[in-house]
């Protein structure tokens, strides 16, 4: 029900008909205001077969299903990480991403200067010794299969 509400909202407030048959942004709204997630409605569950916008094809949600069933299916499909033996690595990560992540996808900060300095406390805070460990138990769970 949720995919039915997001992209049909009442006519006219932030979408129009297009031709009956997709949509379009209405004057309210401009497309070139940046991402505002009306068109991700492929993102949401139960999505299939709600009204597209009009720049999207009409055989959309045909492609959406072929290229769902050509997907390669993981050899990790299954697979769930133990983080219990680095549990400290983890959280001191986990504050890291914290302190960095939103500044510099938000472009608050210059990424040349940041990004480097985030890398490199992530790898302080240890996680190649996450990365090396879970690479272990993918290992151990794919040889057991």
């Amino acid at each position: 029900m949720y995919a039915k509400i997001c992209p049909d909202p009442i006519q006219g407030s932030i979408h129009l008909m297009s031709s009956g048959l997709s949509l379009a942004y209405s004057f309210l709204i401009s497309a070139s205001c940046g991402w505002t997630g009306l068109k991700a409605s492929y993102s949401l569950p139960n999505a299939r077969g709600t009204t597209q916008w009009y720049d999207v094809p009409e055989y959309f949600w045909e492609l959406a299903e072929q290229t769902n069933k050509d997907a390669v299916i993981s050899l990790a499909l299954g697979f769930s990480f133990d983080p219990s033996s680095v549990a400290d690595q983890v959280t001191a990560c986990t504050n890291v991403y914290n302190q960095y992540y939103l500044p510099l996808i938000n472009g608050e900060v210059n990424v040349d200067e940041v990004l480097p300095v985030f890398q490199q406390a992530l790898r302080d805070a240890g996680i190649d010794k996450i990365a090396a460990e879970k690479q272990a138990q993918l290992d151990k769970w794919l040889a057991a299969k």
